[in-house]
């Protein structure tokens, strides 16, 4: 198990959506960060009442610096006949970083 930290901005609005199964809540969205000089993206999912508020918090949204830890989790699937190997962050919590200014 990986814990991991990452601060950067948000890519686009959280995507809040809910289990089938279950309903509980999903927000997923992307944290854009540099690091030597060089852009990264992690995918990240939040579950239960904390992805609801975080999602439909009205200062969340496209550009946001956030800092956000949890356990990376890694998958696979196929395509093509080629294995592609994913990284998500399964978000824990999470706190404002500064950020992309207002016009």
């Amino acid at each position: 198990m990986e814990i991991l930290t990452i601060k950067g901005n948000l890519t686009d609005d959280p995507k809040l959506t809910y289990l089938k199964d279950t309903g509980m809540p999903v927000a997923d969205f992307t944290i854009a960060s540099n690091y030597k000089q060089r852009a990264n993206f992690r995918r990240c999912k939040m579950w239960g009442k904390p992805a609801e508020s975080f999602a439909n918090n009205a200062n969340i949204k496209k550009g946001t610096g956030v800092l956000a830890y949890g356990i990376l989790e890694y998958d696979s699937y196929e395509k093509d006949g080629r294995e592609i190997r994913t990284e998500t962050l399964n978000v824990n919590g999470w706190s404002f970083a500064g950020g992309k200014k207002e016009d």
